[in-house]
């Protein structure tokens, strides 16, 4: 049974939520009321969400033994993140890094895009700190423009 972390997040917003998973290529499910994660064996956890990845629906390589991934709301609307370690791991290979730094920067990136309809990520790497670099061209009307960070 793989033991899991848990991660306050500063984001309060379920769609902000919903699609950093998106840009993540994470397909999750929405309940109103918490419900408990499930391991690997589809045996319940303690751990609650409301907002879960449920381990088998993973959809990039991660093997079948898969625990649920999950998004708990907190009283003040903060949401507390549930990761078992294996995920973790699994996760940290399929990103290149930290799923928390993933997370955070697919957030990014997808409110960049409602901010700026028509970007487009064209190119990135990722240092062994986390820092991102890449290229974005953001599509307007009749103009394309690049920009290198």
């Amino acid at each position: 049974m793989s033991h899991y972390n848990s991660v306050g997040i500063e984001i309060k917003s379920v769609e902000g939520i919903l699609a950093a998973l998106a840009e993540l290529k994470l397909k999750p499910i929405v309940v109103d009321k918490p419900v408990a994660l499930k391991g690997y064996e589809g045996d319940k956890r303690e751990q609650l969400a409301h907002i879960v990845v449920p381990g088998r629906t993973y959809d990039y390589g991660l093997t079948s033994v898969s625990n649920d991934l999950g998004f708990y709301r907190e009283d003040d609307g903060r949401y507390t993140m549930h990761v078992s370690e294996y995920d973790s791991g699994m996760l940290h290979r399929r990103f290149s890094r930290p799923f928390g730094v993933a997370f955070k920067q697919a957030y990014a990136m997808a409110m960049a895009k409602q901010a700026l309809p028509g970007l487009n990520l064209t190119s990135q790497s990722v240092a062994a700190d986390g820092t991102v670099t890449g290229s974005f061209t953001i599509e307007v009307p009749d103009q394309v423009v690049s920009v290198g960070i």
